[in-house]
């Protein structure tokens, strides 16, 4: 979080450090910033109440590394400044509305928010700048996925989320493969967000883009991924219907504080993770095929039939079912607490 904390402050202070603005321009000290030495372009005529905000260090601290709940309050805080009687809902009617059929109130109000999105989109620059810069860059979105280091999507554990750049014919690095990030809180209604930590969930492009897309979601009935580990409180199971001769794949969220449990159920349902696993029925087969056609202590006999080998009950576990076996490593394989549980359910481990 340090290394994201810097640079994105370096950022702000480049952006909002134009002439007309500070007439020193700040620097984080490093000789190698490319960011504080780079040719950044500052945003030009910030409002003051926006120039104001950012330029406090205790709130630039916040906005970066501040809690969910605190990105909540931030935003709030934030919008009163900005304008007391905001709501983004009115804000959507406005904007949908003949401008012809608007009177003048509304014309300044969507004047006035139309300028602070705009301006927060050039400050906070998600796209021109997280996104847009490349591997070979000081930071950008393949330095914060490779930092994090979390190997499968973090709402289904069912997708690789890694990154790798490439190597052109040229010699020059390029963009290859990394998870998408995931706006919790999504973008286009809190674009004053957009780069903060806890507001970046590496996720599957199924996951962030064809189930969650702008769906807004709330601390007071979903789980947060950064603040909620809910693989330990999600069992899989599953059941052979006989009527159809097929089998389903079931999964429940269970904890002993009924609050966290009910907002992982709703996680669940919302992402429709049960119905994403009952299309993986092949990889549910292999399991009750090694069941049937081994005996319960399948690994034991694995691991003393090659004592030289000198393997672990990890490294076994990770070499015949391609999964980890230890429940703090789940997310660096998908399918990892899928196949626990239902290993666990078929008393194989």
């Amino acid at each position: 979080m340090e290394e994201h904390y810097k640079n994105v402050k370096c950022l702000i202070w480049k952006k909002i450090d134009a002439k007309n603005n500070l007439a020193e321009k700040r620097s984080c000290g490093i000789p190698t910033c490319s960011i504080c030495n780079g040719k950044i372009e500052p945003i030009k005529n910030i409002p003051q109440k926006i120039y104001s905000f950012l330029n406090d260090d205790n709130f630039l601290k916040q906005l970066i590394c501040g809690s969910p709940l605190e990105l909540q309050s931030i935003d709030i805080q934030f919008w009163k400044i900005i304008h007391p009687y905001f709501k983004y809902q009115d804000w959507v009617e406005i904007i949908n509305k003949d401008e012809e059929k608007l009177n003048q109130d509304e014309k300044n109000y969507k004047s006035l928010i139309k300028k602070v999105f705009k301006t927060l989109n050039g400050i906070i620059a998600y796209e021109s700048w997280f996104v847009a810069n490349k591997p070979t860059s000081n930071y950008s979105a393949y330095h914060l996925a490779t930092y994090l280091d979390i190997r499968s999507c973090v709402y289904c554990n069912r997708t690789f989320i890694v990154s790798q750049f490439k190597t052109e014919s040229s010699g020059k690095i390029g963009k290859l493969i990394r998870p998408q990030f995931d706006h919790w809180f999504p973008q286009e209604k809190y674009p004053l967000l957009a780069l903060s930590f806890y507001n970046l969930i590496p996720s599957c492009s199924i996951c962030n883009t064809s189930v969650k897309g702008r769906k807004e979601l709330n601390l007071a009935r979903y789980t947060h991924p950064y603040e909620d580990n809910i693989l330990d409180s999600v069992i899989f199971s599953y059941k052979h219907l006989v009527s159809v001769d097929s089998l389903k794949i079931e999964l429940t969220g269970i904890n002993n504080n009924s609050e966290l449990e009910n907002r992982i159920n709703n996680t669940l349902k919302d992402f429709y993770i049960e119905e994403m696993y009952n299309s993986h029925h092949p990889e549910l087969k292999d399991l009750l095929t090694i069941k049937k056609t081994y005996s319960e202590n399948y690994l034991k006999n694995l691991k003393s039939a090659f004592p030289d080998a000198n393997l672990t009950d990890n490294e076994i576990y990770r070499l015949i079912f391609g999964v980890e076996l230890n429940p703090n490593d789940f997310h660096r394989r998908p399918f990892s607490k899928f196949k626990y549980d239902i290993l666990k359910e078929l008393k194989i481990i």
